[in-house]
């Protein structure tokens, strides 16, 4: 049987190695106390059976159930092609050294000359593409489709569309340097 309180050196060294990535958004002691809760979950897993040290076994399952906690965060977390709730511009915005509203952020100084610019630019590399290239790079940053969810709806697999992604950035940056 595995004494849990002889291994929380074991949840310091998986929190230290996620919490800097996430420290805008959680505290260490949050993390600290889910990364207990995996550690007890790791124990009561251990199978000493096996020849494994407890430590090669727990620190993953604590350091992925930290991350898995974070992922199932809704508030923080929003996958490509969901929209977040904002429910009001005097919302605060957390993580920043001093609590700011959004609707302090928002500037009235917006250069529509230089958006027409960028649109018009943009419009003409996408012209460089062939229909396909440029039917996934709208779906994707665009309409913020997922790769998963442009593949389903192409019927082409995930990782094609991930290779036809890159080569269509790098033809447009191609096309942008010889411009330039």
């Amino acid at each position: 049987m595995i004494k849990v309180e002889e291994h929380l050196g074991l949840v310091r060294r998986a929190v230290n190695l996620t919490y800097g990535a996430w420290k805008l958004h959680y505290t260490f002691e949050e993390m600290e106390s889910i990364g207990c809760l995996c550690l007890i979950e790791a124990s009561n897993k251990f199978d000493e059976s096996l020849g494994y040290k407890f430590s090669t076994f727990a620190i993953p399952i604590i350091k992925y159930g930290i991350l898995r906690s974070i992922r199932d965060d809704k508030s923080i977390f929003c996958r490509r092609g969901e929209r977040l709730k904002i429910s009001s511009l005097n919302s605060i915005i957390k993580g920043l050294e001093t609590e700011v509203e959004l609707q302090s952020t928002l500037s009235d100084d917006i250069d529509y000359e230089e958006m027409i610019i960028d649109k018009l630019l943009v419009d003409k590399l996408l012209d460089r593409l062939n229909e396909k290239e440029r039917k996934i790079i709208n779906l994707y940053y665009f309409d913020r489709l997922s790769q998963a969810q442009i593949s389903k709806a192409l019927s082409i697999s995930q990782a094609h569309i991930s290779r036809i992604l890159k080569q269509s950035i790098i033809k447009m940056r191609r096309v942008l340097n010889v411009a330039s």
